[in-house]
């Protein structure tokens, strides 16, 4: 599957990328929210990446941590592979961005395209009301709240209904933070299972994999 295209970013230049025997444009191509009403958590990720739209599927570089650490946090019964981005939301999960743009890396996003994803952020929130809205990563939180978190875990206050939760990115490039991150996505889990949520609730594996 691939991404579907919508219009490029103004000031952002077409990225062109040989991709299954075609040039396409990776900055014009378009993930899918990943979203219904009253999710148990609602991930929103800062903007797709390169791979992600090549694919069609979220986090699906083979260093992002993601999928390991949703099993980890015994929010999935097993390990999903990108490929399986949709079945999440049986389980009550979903997936959103900031900024639609794909692009290599957070410093590529032009400012005025992240400004603009904050309404439309709130927008879905409003519209969804999932239980728990969690940012993958700090500086997706700072970018749509102009703070950085309290720290990693529930944030005081929330948006609308909705709680607000802060995990380290889990992007190949905060490894280093590895330690706090696994905790972090533990933590969301026993509070998802904590909130009795109507979709099915997995233990922590013990055995899932580590980083």
């Amino acid at each position: 599957m691939t991404a579907p295209e919508g219009p490029s970013a103004p000031g952002l230049p077409p990225r062109l990328v040989e991709w299954e025997g075609e040039t396409v444009d990776v900055s014009a191509r378009r993930l899918p929210d990943l979203i219904a009403p009253d999710l148990a958590v609602l991930f929103v990720g800062f903007n797709p990446s390169v791979m992600a739209a090549l694919t069609g599927h979220y986090y699906a570089r083979p260093g992002n941590r993601f999928w390991s650490l949703l099993h980890r946090a015994g929010l999935t019964p097993r390990l999903y592979t990108p490929a399986e981005d949709r079945a999440l939301l049986d389980l009550g999960l979903g997936i959103t961005d900031l900024c639609p743009i794909p692009t290599p890396g957070v410093a590529d996003v032009p400012p005025a395209v992240a400004a603009a994803g904050r309404d439309a952020l709130t927008a879905k929130i409003a519209r969804f009301r999932p239980r728990v809205v969690c940012f993958n990563g700090k500086a997706t939180y700072a970018a749509y709240t102009g703070r950085p978190p309290a720290g990693w875990g529930l944030q005081p206050g929330g948006i609308g209904a909705s709680r607000v939760f802060v995990v380290p990115s889990s992007s190949g490039r905060a490894n280093g933070v590895s330690r706090a991150r696994e905790a972090a996505y533990i933590a969301l889990g026993e509070l998802v299972r904590a909130t009795a949520p109507p979709f099915p609730a997995h233990r922590p594996d013990p055995d899932a994999n580590q980083e």
